[in-house]
């Protein structure tokens, strides 16, 4: 049998593009049919945890499982490396679409499967660099990052009379944090401005 794991992490990427590479690529090949297994989840979730683990714990010598990328079935070189040796111990052929790459247990694949998913780690490190180099770029040309100060203070401007019936009402600062929408610290800024106080009990 052949099973396409299709994995889609919280950032909403489509699965259909993962989908259409998978069967151009068994078109080519011969493979198929093909039983889809969809995940919506992180691929930093240990694999073995994810419906991926259920998915190889099922499959049998002879099976082929086939993904898109590697970066789709982990997220690290040592969690590719992980599953494609429990799968060749398990008989099972793995194949990834968009590297070319098929994994039979041989010596040329093990070193390709090396290759393959530590470029993945160091393509998702260069990512990460070059986003933390990008914020200090902006920082020192003076862009403010994050959350302007005093931002939840406007949210109550022209509210004081909501804010003063909340107030009395005796609800928590929690809670009337919640229902305006601003953080605990500026229910109590503000009703320090306001002079606001509660009675001790």
């Amino acid at each position: 049998m052949d099973y396409a794991y299709l994995r889609v992490s919280r950032d909403g990427q489509d699965v259909a593009n993962q989908r259409h590479g998978i069967i151009d690529y068994c078109d080519k090949n011969g493979l198929g049919p093909i039983s889809y297994i969809e995940d919506k989840v992180s691929g930093s979730k240990d694999w073995r945890l994810r419906e991926l683990g259920k998915l190889v714990d099922n499959m049998r010598a002879g099976d082929r499982l086939i993904a898109s990328e590697f970066t789709r079935l982990a997220r690290s070189t040592i969690g590719v490396l992980e599953i494609l040796e429990v799968c060749l111990h398990r008989g099972i052929e793995v194949h990834v679409v968009k590297e070319g790459f098929k994994y039979d247990g041989s010596i040329t694949s093990q070193v390709m499967a090396t290759v393959f998913g530590l470029a993945g780690q160091i393509e998702r490190a260069m990512i990460s660099a070059r986003t933390k180099e990008g914020l200090a770029l902006r920082k020192a040309a003076g862009v403010v990052l994050g959350r302007p100060k005093g931002e939840g203070k406007r949210k109550l401007d022209g509210r004081q009379n909501e804010f003063r019936v909340l107030w009395n009402k005796g609800l928590s600062k929690a809670k009337i944090a919640k229902l305006m929408g601003v953080s605990t610290h500026t229910v109590t800024t503000f009703a320090e401005k306001m002079n606001l106080k509660r009675e001790k009990r």
